[in-house]
């Protein structure tokens, strides 16, 4: 019976160090995919300033925060693809430190969604009801090209 529970004791440990490994790569295609999103917002905020700007309005008061923003992506994408080669390895240790790099990946996003909440606030405060029909019109660009197979 001993011999039983220590043959148990080991196979769990090795299906708990499976286990961990697996939530791992699973959280960083999940950050991957918020990255990938957050990548083609950046692209579609990009578009609108360049339109608003045409227009005449003033878009000065957003850029630091949309340089932020930028930068927390970055950084996020860069702390998945650490995390991606620590459990590639899967080494108990290196694990871990994957883990640890997706809280920092996840801090990270955090921050980007607060800069892109000021940065909507800042477009709606210099240009106002144009700053709405113009991401409405991206939206609905994003949309048809996304429905046609077309990328804009």
């Amino acid at each position: 019976i001993k011999l039983l529970a220590r043959e148990i004791k080991l196979e769990w440990k090795e299906v708990k160090a499976n286990l961990e490994v697996s939530r791992g790569t699973i959280l960083v295609n999940k950050f991957a995919f918020v990255v990938h999103r957050s990548e083609a917002l950046e692209n579609k905020l990009d578009r609108t300033l360049k339109n608003l700007e045409s227009k005449g309005y003033d878009i000065s008061v957003v850029e630091e925060d949309l340089a932020s923003f930028n930068g927390h992506i970055l950084k996020a994408k860069d702390l998945i693809a650490q995390a991606k080669l620590k459990f590639a390895d899967k080494n108990e240790t290196n694990v871990k430190e994957g883990h640890k790099l997706l809280t920092e990946a996840h801090q990270e996003l955090k921050l980007a969604h607060e800069d892109l909440k000021k940065i909507l606030s800042g477009l709606k405060k210099s240009a106002g009801a144009e700053a709405q029909v113009e991401l409405d019109s991206e939206s609905e660009a994003d949309e048809e090209s996304s429905n046609t197979g077309i990328s804009a």
